[in-house]
């Protein structure tokens, strides 16, 4: 990004200390985990048939053959937005398929900016989708003290 860029109003760099997900976080085809900060929680869970086989291992399948998983079902993405319970669902369909990528690097969560960056989580016609999500903020909204309130 230019450096002048930067300057305008609009735009402010935010410096990140230390990633605020865990590196577990949707690093495998099922589990959960919290964010740093306690706001996310993030979770990928499979409802489907599993299916084990012995197929060629190899870049061409030609150097033996190792175990591994077929799956058949819906593998869902749930990011869960805990002050508030905003949930985003994101649900990739499986036929019969042995590999899948883990979307733990398609997920930025930028707590000073209140954003989570979903980047290529998600397809439409073939082409990888990014998104923003913005993220209600962590303050009340103001009430009028009963002082304030004028009667009619």
């Amino acid at each position: 990004m230019p450096t002048t860029l930067l300057r305008t109003p609009a735009v402010q760099a935010v410096v990140v200390q230390q990633n605020p997900l865990p590196m577990e976080c949707a690093a495998a085809f099922e589990g959960s985990c919290t964010s740093r900060d306690g706001e996310l929680r993030i979770t990928t869970a499979f409802e489907g048939r599993r299916r084990a086989a012995r197929v060629g291992g190899g870049f061409f399948g030609t150097e033996g053959t190792i175990d591994t998983t077929f799956y058949t079902g819906v593998r869902t993405l749930s990011i869960e937005h805990l002050p508030s319970r905003l949930v985003l669902r994101m649900q990739e369909r499986l036929n019969n398929t042995n590999g899948y990528s883990a979307p733990q690097t398609a997920i930025r969560y930028l707590p000073e900016l209140q954003r989570l960056l979903l980047l290529g989580a998600s397809e439409a016609q073939g082409m990888p989708l990014a998104q923003c999500v913005v993220l209600p903020s962590r303050q009340r909204p103001c009430h009028r003290d009963s002082a304030d309130q004028h009667p009619p």
